[in-house]
């Protein structure tokens, strides 16, 4: 049966599924709640339902398609229908994500799942909520005139690799992969890469990579790496909380989840719908705001958030091993966080 549907009827058909998974999800949670001492059962839900969350979200990054689930959750009423007035952040390279989080200054954010385990060594420990991107989205490019046709070819050119956290993977990648290369930090822009400064450049298939193209080069002339084609495919972004958030609000971090992966679907859904409400927020923010590039960047996330057997959100702990095991190997972490304890919601799914 399934062979004879269209691609986009056996999309609709795992949309509904995992909607329902989440909503089936979400019930048995809430089922399991306990009242509180002194009061039915029927009260404690007249007091949830009447009682608001605050939750601030900042994006990892300035607002974009990135984060068109968030916006749609919060656009449809996702968010409110589970009790939550959620306030979403201006993000970007002055608005560390982790420190925000660190620091107070907000509740849930977007980070790859490197930086949620880097940073549990800190002082503030972290929690992971959701995997949302279930692919590796990193790869290197350059121009194959530069004498690139094979990863040998790498060695010795010079990289461009963003600063700071944002570049460490691709650091790590390099390193494991034992290829010398000269390292130049870039900014967020593909110009070195465009002027010939560099060899090869760090981009996202959703995002610079497509910048490139618009810039006029054809991906024929173009030596692409990705990442997840050479061994490499470790899940990338999720959201993330502090452990102390976590356990003060259980269950509206729960229903944020919830309502955010309900907000991605809908997105999938409804792409132009979510362009318009993207561009909205972007222009609110005085942000170059790009239709055609905004789309491309909603596809390629569409297929890296849906990839997943288990459904959309999950954290698998085979991926989650993969990504410890590169750290450990290279020293970036002493030892890993019990996985469950890092990833609570496995405990909820069995």
């Amino acid at each position: 049966m399934f062979l004879a549907c269209s691609a986009n009827s056996l999309r609709r058909v795992l949309l509904f599924i995992y909607s329902a998974l989440l909503l089936l999800f979400l019930t048995a949670c809430r089922d399991h709640d306990a009242p509180a001492e002194g009061k039915t059962k029927s009260d404690a839900m007249i007091q949830e339902d009447t009682t608001t969350v605050k939750i601030r979200f900042l994006p990892k990054w300035l607002h974009q398609a990135q984060f068109a689930g968030v916006y749609m959750a919060n656009a449809k009423g996702y968010y409110r229908d589970r009790g939550l007035s959620v306030e979403i952040q201006y993000g970007g390279p002055d608005h560390s994500a982790t420190s925000s989080l660190r620091d107070g200054f907000t509740d849930i954010t977007c980070l790859s799942i490197f930086h949620a385990i880097r940073y549990n060594e800190q002082e503030k420990p972290l929690v992971y909520l959701a995997q949302l991107f279930q692919k590796n989205p990193n790869m290197l490019i350059g121009r194959k005139r530069a004498g690139l046709s094979s990863l040998e070819d790498i060695k010795g050119k010079k990289i461009g690799i963003w600063g700071g956290e944002y570049g460490e993977h691709v650091t790590l990648f390099l390193k494991d992969m034992d290829l010398e290369t000269e390292s130049v930090r870039v900014n967020w822009s593909v110009n070195l890469l465009l002027s010939n400064a560099i060899d090869l450049s760090n981009v996202m298939t959703y995002n610079e990579y497509h910048r490139v193209l618009m810039a006029g080069l054809d991906p024929d002339e173009l030596f692409i790496v990705p990442f997840r084609d050479i061994g490499y495919d470790m899940v990338d972004d999720g959201l993330v909380t502090t452990k102390e958030f976590y356990e003060n609000n259980p269950q509206a971090c729960l229903d944020f989840t919830a309502a955010t992966m309900q907000g991605w679907l809908y997105a999938f859904e409804h792409p132009e719908e979510a362009l318009d409400e993207t561009l909205r927020i972007m222009r609110q923010y005085h942000l170059p705001a790009n239709r055609n590039h905004q789309a491309w960047m909603l596809e390629v996330i569409k297929d890296l958030v849906l990839d997943h057997p288990e459904g959309i959100g999950v954290l698998s702990r085979n991926d989650y091993d993969k990504v410890c095991d590169l750290m450990e190997k290279h020293k970036v972490i002493r030892n890993r966080i019990d996985y469950e304890r890092f990833y609570p919601f496995a405990q909820e799914k069995k």
